[in-house]
């Protein structure tokens, strides 16, 4: 049996050139029949090498307008379903700020204070693994002290949190109202 893979791999060209000869093939053909441009004087397998070539190179032209706009619509759907379950992974860690422990409240309002979402605490602080956990902090990885290592809120947290600047910080007087009451 006869192995035409080799036949198959030459007619992957790309979209550029086979529309090219595509049309150049068009362009022969109608000058042809409307007698501008005799292809019979050439000779007489002129005219239907122009038609197979140019229906060969029309069709594989349209298959490759065809799988490029696969590709892009296949990428457009792939990035609107990473976008939905990124939105529904924030909305899900933005759920956590209504809920967050007494050190975790410190640890935001510390950061509201200094005004950035970037900030540096001891390495294992115990308010931040939670945070983390919850998807509101990212703990940065590589070789830091271990008393400033970085942390950083994660965009759609930090714009939440600044929204609530006075929910945190009223929160985290009634804290230590409480605190000082109880005489820690």
């Amino acid at each position: 049996m006869a192995d035409f893979s080799g036949w198959v791999k030459a007619l992957e060209l790309p979209a550029k050139i086979t529309g090219g000869v595509f049309s150049a093939c068009v362009v022969v053909y109608f000058l042809d029949r409307s007698g501008q441009l005799v292809l019979a004087d050439i000779g007489a397998w002129v005219r239907p090498v122009v038609v197979i070539v140019g229906a060969l190179t029309g069709c594989l032209f349209v298959a490759s307008v065809v799988a490029a706009i696969g590709e892009i619509g296949g990428a457009t759907l792939k990035a609107r379903k990473t976008k939905k379950g990124q939105t529904e992974q924030e909305a899900a860690s933005l759920a956590h700020l209504d809920k967050l422990s007494e050190q975790e409240i410190y640890m935001v309002c510390e950061a509201l204070k200094e005004g950035s979402p970037s900030f540096t605490s001891w390495a294992f602080i115990s308010a931040a693994a939670p945070l983390v956990e919850k998807g509101l902090l990212i703990q940065h990885v590589g070789q830091f002290n271990q008393d400033h290592w970085p942390f950083t809120f994660r965009d759609f947290a930090w714009e939440e949190i600044e929204k609530r600047r006075d929910f945190f910080l009223e929160k985290e007087k009634k804290l230590e109202a409480e605190r000082k009451r109880k005489g820690r």
